[in-house]
């Protein structure tokens, strides 16, 4: 199977998060697997928020784990990720020691 730019992208989250991509395993699994974050990782050719895109991240995250949606888009390399609101303030706040 040939080494795909969309493949390469997972496994690089895989990396930097300490995960294991999860490779094309069928529906109901996210692109990598984490202690309590589940990334659905998107290439796109322009970045853009897709609606089947944030239900499939949402659909796949297990129970009790938090789905994220990982944007890439190419020739620029800029990269979005998308979470829930309340995974968002909890982060910031636990972020803010005093």
């Amino acid at each position: 199977m040939p080494d795909t730019s969309w493949k390469r992208w997972e496994r690089d989250v895989a990396n930097t998060l300490g995960g294991t991509r999860t490779g094309p395993q069928g529906e109901g699994l996210p692109d990598v697997l984490l202690h309590d974050l589940a990334p659905e990782c998107k290439l796109q050719g322009k970045l853009r928020l897709r609606s089947r895109d944030l239900e499939q991240a949402q659909r796949n995250a297990p129970e009790g784990k938090h789905w994220a949606l990982l944007l890439k888009e190419r020739n620029t390399g800029r990269k979005l990720a998308i979470v829930d609101y309340t995974y968002f303030v909890d982060l910031y706040l636990r972020s803010q020691v005093v």
